[in-house]
């Protein structure tokens, strides 16, 4: 019934142009996730897993990385 009530206000708030359109996306997203709440899905090449691989650097190496300077 919760996530009615603020569907009904989102809709009274797009139809009249009046209305706290944050507020209600808030409310729809915690009183209703599964239906509004925003899914991103992060893949791989190929729509896989994503790999990550470990790489050893030095102090100099990481201290070029973080001032911008990677070689």
């Amino acid at each position: 019934m919760c996530a009615a009530w603020w569907e009904s206000l989102a809709r009274k708030n797009a139809e009249t142009g009046k209305g706290n359109a944050t507020l209600t996306v808030f409310g729809l997203k915690n009183m209703a996730p599964d239906d509004w709440a925003e899914r991103i899905e992060h893949t791989g090449a190929g729509g896989g897993p994503i790999t990550v691989a470990a790489v050893d650097l030095t102090d100099d190496e990481l201290a070029a990385i973080a001032a911008g300077r990677r070689s």
